[in-house]
Order: C-alpha cells, then structure tokens, then sequence
C-alpha cells in the first residue's frame, strides 16, 4: 500500500494536492521539478496529516510560495522544509521559522 510511501515525483502538483492517498505520506520530495508558486500554494492549502519532511529544493519559489507554507494549517506533523536553492524569502516564513526552528532551511 501506500501507508508509509516516499514520493519523490509527481506531476501535477494541483493532483498530488487532491489525491486521497496523500494522507498517508510521510515524506515529499519535489525538486527540481519547475514548481512555482501556484503549485506550492496548493501543496499548503491540502491536509497532509502524516507528512514530516517537505523537500522543495532547486525549484523557482517565491514569495508566494513562502506566505503559503508559512499559513498553511494542514501539516501538523512537518517537522523538516527544505527550500534550498529557491527563492523563497526567509522574512515571509516567520511562523515556520518559530514551528520548525533548524528544521527550516533556506
């Protein structure tokens, strides 16, 4: 089954968001895949109850990407969020910064 599954790639970001096996990841890496913003946004806006790693990297994010994940109530269990090599603005994460402290990389 699923239960348990890393992801590591999958098209489109807006399915994935939707996809009812979704609350049963643990771990997603999405990166580099030309995920912007729109995609992130959905991403942030679905439930992920089991969901601790969130890996983002090398993709074009911004500041729309960053107020999304940072208001994002659906991922109680995210304990680690990279967004290295984007573009994300650290001063837009500030509620992730206090939840995740160096669990948070940008």
């Amino acid at each position: 089954g699923w239960a348990g599954t890393v992801m590591r790639f999958l098209p489109p970001v807006a399915a994935l968001a939707r996809a009812p096996w979704r609350a049963t990841i643990r771990e997603l890496k999405i990166g580099p895949n030309n995920v912007g913003d729109a995609g992130v946004a959905a991403l942030a806006a679905a439930d992920w109850p089991c969901l601790e790693r969130l890996i983002l990297t090398n993709n074009p994010l911004g500041e729309g990407a960053a107020r999304a994940l940072d208001a994002a109530t659906g991922m109680p269990m995210l304990g680690e969020l990279d967004l290295t090599n984007t573009k994300a603005p650290k001063t837009s994460l500030k509620t992730l910064r206090k939840r995740l402290g160096a669990g948070l990389r940008v």
